[in-house]
């Protein structure tokens, strides 16, 4: 419904440098019924804003001219500009927001490009079954049997509940049942279940280890996984899938960490909700949420949640403690209090399990939800995540 008022709203809204362009697309009439009002913000925090009045008559295009304090500009810089009813009306209050529009004004990445080069490396300790890594007040071990990070601590508190993984698969929608896409997407969801680790690499002078995978199939899909560990606390995870051909659900990883890790802060797109073919109305902002009000309650229990256009993505408890996600691209993820493969199983939401883990899974990107109808409509060509040619994906884990 979020999607469908912005793609409805009345008018258009453009935020540029030096103006605000605002169409009026009603035929009959203007605008002078509502106040405009916008804000500058910079890494999601306010910097400027000034509210406004223009009275655009139907079928026009008037561009406003704004003056914007250049000296405060610092990271990310964003003007987003609000269209509100003026005075209440039988179908909505005063205040209420008709339509709205936001434009990147300076571009930023959460990743310093020479990050690598200039941080200190951690300190690796090759054991008999596991690698141990030492950061500056964080601990981390990677499995020699099965290639994955399985425990990740700071101050005597373990963020793992299960080792972090290669994720290729999302609990299906209505949809994908309707066009077959969880038939054709089968052998997706035995490679997120069962991986063999065949190998490992380790480098302690870069702090690297790289573990390689292979996952049921015909042939065979095999992936990669290269940690980086840094004395901040930090660890770059580069994930490789090689090419196979087709498109699949998802592609990124999946760790589970404690029930008490329920709050959430990020900074990326609002929607309560986003995938690739639905963000038309995606507003970057510094939102803050709760993993128990994630969990979308369709009648029949498929995938939800997801957010986009994510710069970083934090997952605390009461005490703020926790990890973050970053990414130098923006990127998706989702926390909720269920795997894909429970929300999967549960033919109804009364048959969930009971709540006692944070599910968390981080992706370059997840397939769109399609929905022209539910009964054969495939998802749109530029929706779908092709790996004919392999994905790359990285992401930057830090202990809060």
């Amino acid at each position: 419904m979020a999607e469908a008022k912005f793609l409805y709203q009345p008018v258009s809204i453009t935020c540029l440098p030096e103006f605000i362009r605002i169409t009026n697309q009603q035929l009959f009439a203007g605008t002078s019924r509502y106040r405009f009002e916008w804000t500058l913000t910079g890494n999601g925090q306010p910097l400027q804003s000034a509210v406004f009045e223009a009275n655009v008559e139907a079928s026009q295009t008037k561009e406003i001219p704004i003056q914007l304090d250049r000296s405060l500009f610092r990271g990310e810089v964003i003007l987003t500009c609000s269209m509100k009813q003026k005075e209440a009306t039988p179908w909505a209050p005063s205040d209420y927001e008709v339509a709205f529009g936001q434009g990147i004004l300076q571009k930023y990445s959460p990743i310093d490009p020479d990050f690598e080069e200039i941080m200190p490396k951690a300190r690796l300790i090759d054991g008999n079954y596991n690698v141990g890594i030492k950061m500056d007040n964080g601990f981390a071990l990677i499995s020699k049997t099965n290639g994955k990070l399985v425990s990740i601590q700071s101050e005597g508190i373990e963020f793992l509940r299960s080792p972090l993984s290669p994720d290729f698969w999302r609990a299906p929608i209505d949809n994908d049942l309707g066009n077959g896409n969880t038939f054709r997407w089968a052998q997706w969801k035995i490679a997120s279940l069962y991986q063999k680790c065949e190998h490992i690499t380790i480098d302690p002078e870069r702090a690297q280890v790289t573990s390689f995978f292979s996952m049921p199939a015909n042939p065979k899909i095999r992936c990669s996984m290269e940690y980086s560990f840094f004395r901040n606390n930090t660890v770059r995870i580069r994930m490789h899938l090689d090419p196979v051909k087709g498109d699949i659900p998802c592609a990124g990883i999946t760790f589970k960490m404690p029930g008490k890790c329920n709050r959430l802060s990020w900074y990326g797109n609002s929607q309560s909700e986003a995938y690739s073919d639905r963000q038309s109305a995606c507003r970057i902002e510094l939102c803050e949420g709760s993993v128990d009000r994630q969990y979308v309650p369709y009648l029949h229990p498929q995938e939800c949640g997801n957010k986009t256009q994510l710069r970083f993505f934090s997952i605390l408890e009461d005490h703020g403690k926790g990890l973050r996600l970053s990414s130098d691209c923006p990127f998706e993820a989702s926390a909720l209090p269920y795997t894909a493969h429970e929300i999967e199983y549960a033919s109804n939401i009364l048959h969930l399990p009971p709540r006692n883990e944070t599910v968390i899974g981080a992706y370059k990107q997840k397939c769109g939800v399609g929905g022209d109808d539910s009964w054969g409509a495939p998802v749109h060509e530029e929706y779908l995540i092709k790996t004919d040619e392999g994905i790359d994906f990285t992401i930057f884990l830090q202990i809060l």
